[in-house]
C-alpha cells in the first residue's frame, strides 16, 4: 500500500519538472527509552502547476528493539480546479470532506492508512466516493454521499444524502435542513433519518434559535433524537443519542459586569434518567475575578482571579484549589482535591534549557507519581510519564524513561 504513496510523489517530481514551486518540511527523530527503541521520518511535500494542485506527507517508522520492525505510512491529496469555485480532489489517508449540517454526518479527520476519497467540491454542492473508512469502531465501509444547498435571499435549504456498505455493516441517511437570518436572529431546523442493514430505522430532529441584542447573546435549542442515532462517519456524536429536551445559554455585558447563564432540560426517550444542567457565571472584568455556580449536575463554586502573571481558583464545595504563579522565565503550579486527599505541583522554568517538573502524592492511599522534562535545542530527555494534569492518573505506572533527538528540515 505505502509503495502506491511513494510511486506517487515520484510522478509528481519526474514528470512535472515546470511545476511552480515545490514546498517541503520534514522531521527525523530517534528515541531510546523503556516502551522501545527506533526513529521515524516525517515528510510534507505539496506544490502545483496551473490548475493541478498536489500534496504528499510519508511517515516512516523503525522500531529497532526487540526486533526491527519498518513501517512506513503515506498520505497525499491532488486536486484539480475544473472551474474557479468546482475542485476534484482525490487523495489516500488524507482529510476529504466535512458535511456542513448540524448532525456532522461525515467529517473529515475520519480516515486511516486504506482510506480512499474522491470528491466534487464547490459552494453549492458536494459528491463524494470514500472507500475504506471508519464507522465508528464497528466497521470500515465504503460511502456514497451528495451534499447539496440551496440560497435564496435570507433562507438556505441543505440536504445530505448517504449510502454506505461494508462487511459487517450497511445503511443509509438523510438530512435535510432549513437555515434563515433575519439581522441579528438566526434559526436552524433540521431532520435526520438512518437505517441500518436489519431496517431499524432512527430519526433526530434539532431546532436551534440564535440572536443578538445590543452586549446580549442568547442560544436556545430544542432536539429530540432517538436510540441508535449516530454521526456515522465522524469520531464523536454531535449529540447524544436517546436524548430529547431543550437548552438554553445567555450572555450579556453590563459595563464592566459579564453574565452567563446556562439552563439545559433533558432526559432520555423513556423519561427514565435526566441530564439537566443549571450554571451562572459572573465575571468583573476590571477586578479580573470571576464566579461561577454550578447547581447541576453536580454542585460547584468556582472563585477565580486571573491577573497578567496569576492564577488563583477555589471550589469550596468540591474542596479544590488551584494556583499558578509566573516568576520571570518559571511557572510553579500548585493543585490540591482535599476529598481525594491529592497534592500536585508543577514547576515549568528555563529558556535555553527548559524543564518541566511534576510531582504529586495521594496521602489516602500513600502513593507518589513523579514526572521530569528536559529539552536543550532538539534533545529531549523525559523521566516518567505525563500525567496531563489529571489529579487520579499516573500512580500505577512502572518507572520509564525516553531519551530522544529531533532534526527538522
Amino acid at each position: 500500500m505505502y509503495m502506491r504513496g511513494v510511486f506517487f510523489v515520484l510522478f509528481c517530481l519526474l514528470f512535472t519538472p515546470s511545476v511552480e514551486a515545490i514546498h517541503y518540511a520534514g522531521e527525523y527523530e530517534v528515541m531510546l527509552g523503556t516502551l522501545g527503541t527506533g526513529s521515524s521520518l516525517n515528510l510534507d511535500l505539496k506544490g502545483g502547476r496551473g490548475r493541478a494542485v498536489y500534496r504528499l506527507s510519508l511517515q516512516a517508522d523503525l522500531d529497532l528493539v526487540p526486533t526491527v520492525r519498518p513501517h512506513v505510512v503515506t498520505r497525499w491529496e491532488l486536486a484539480y480546479s475544473i472551474l474557479d469555485d468546482v475542485r476534484l480532489v482525490l487523495s489516500q489517508n488524507h482529510d476529504h470532506f466535512t458535511s456542513r449540517e448540524l448532525f456532522g454526518m461525515i467529517n473529515k479527520n475520519q480516515h486511516h492508512e486504506d482510506s480512499y476519497s474522491l470528491t466534487l467540491q464547490s459552494p453549492q454542492f458536494a459528491l463524494g466516493y470514500l472507500k475504506q473508512v471508519p464507522l465508528k469502531s464497528r466497521d470500515v465501509v465504503d460511502a456514497l454521499f451528495v451534499d447539496a444547498i440551496f440560497r435564496m435571499g435570507n433562507l438556505s435549504l441543505r440536504g445530505l444524502q448517504l449510502k454506505y456498505a461494508g462487511n459487517h455493516e450497511a445503511g443509509s441517511a438523510a438530512v435535510l435542513q432549513a437555515d434563515v437570518r433575519f439581522r441579528n436572529l438566526q434559526v436552524e431546523a433540521a431532520t435526520a433519518w438512518q437505517v441500518d442493514a436489519a431496517g431499524r430505522e432512527s430519526t433526530a430532529q434539532v431546532l436551534e434559535i440564535g440572536g443578538s441584542l445590543s452586549k446580549t447573546r442568547g442560544r436556545l435549542t430544542f432536539q429530540r433524537v432517538e436510540a441508535g442515532f449516530q454521526s456515522l462517519l465522524a469520531k464523536t456524536n454531535q449529540y447524544s443519542s436517546n436524548r430529547q429536551g431543550w437548552e438554553l445559554e445567555l450572555a450579556t455585558e453590563l459595563d464592566q459586569l459579564a453574565l452567563g447563564f446556562d439552563l439545559r432540560r433533558q432526559t432520555n426517550l423513556e423519561q427514565s434518567r435526566e441530564y439537566h444542567r443549571l450554571a451562572w457565571k459572573l465575571e468583573m472584568k476590571e477586578k479580573k475575578t470571576s464566579i461561577e455556580w454550578r447547581l447541576q449536575p453536580t454542585p460547584a463554586v468556582l472563585l477565580r482571579y486571573l491577573g497578567d502573571d496569576h492564577l488563583v481558583q477555589l471550589d469550596p464545595i468540591n474542596a479544590t484549589f488551584r494556583t499558578d504563579l509566573t516568576l520571570g522565565a518559571c511557572v510553579a503550579s500548585l493543585r490540591v482535591d482535599a476529598l481525594r486527599q491529592i497534592g500536585r505541583v508543577e514547576l515549568r522554568l528555563g529558556q535555553t534549557v527548559k524543564c518541566r517538573l511534576i510531582g504529586k502524592y495521594d496521602f489516602a492511599q500513600d502513593r507518589f507519581h513523579y514526572s521530569c522534562l528536559f529539552q536543550y535545542n532538539s534533545l529531549q530527555l523525559e523521566i516518567g510519564q505525563y500525567d496531563r494534569g489529571n489529579m487520579s492518573s499516573g500512580f500505577n505506572n512502572t518507572p520509564s524513561f525516553c531519551i530522544s533527538w529531533v532534526w527538522k528540515f
